[in-house]
């Protein structure tokens, strides 16, 4: 089966349409990595709406650390990252 692009959401930076689909994807191990992990959430995330990744999050079995940025955070708020990362 060929992956076909779906139509709906379009990203605010390039109007492309991106596919929403791999979201649903399980993980495909058997399961997590016992490594620490954390979740971004961005609130201001037009890509990926903020309930979503609230969902995501809690599927890692973690709270959701929020940055009132847009979907690249790295690039809108990269200090505050940064000290997110560095703990």
């Amino acid at each position: 089966m060929v992956a076909r692009p779906i139509r709906g959401p379009r990203s605010s930076v390039s109007d492309v349409p991106y596919r929403t689909d791999t979201l649903e994807q399980a993980w495909p191990g058997r399961s997590l990595p016992d490594v620490p992990r954390a979740y971004v959430l961005c609130t201001e995330d037009q890509i990926i709406p903020p309930a979503r990744q609230r969902e995501m999050a809690a599927r890692l079995g973690v709270e959701p650390i929020e940055i009132a940025s847009e979907h690249a955070v790295f690039t809108f708020r990269p200090r505050e990252l940064a000290a997110v990362l560095a703990g």
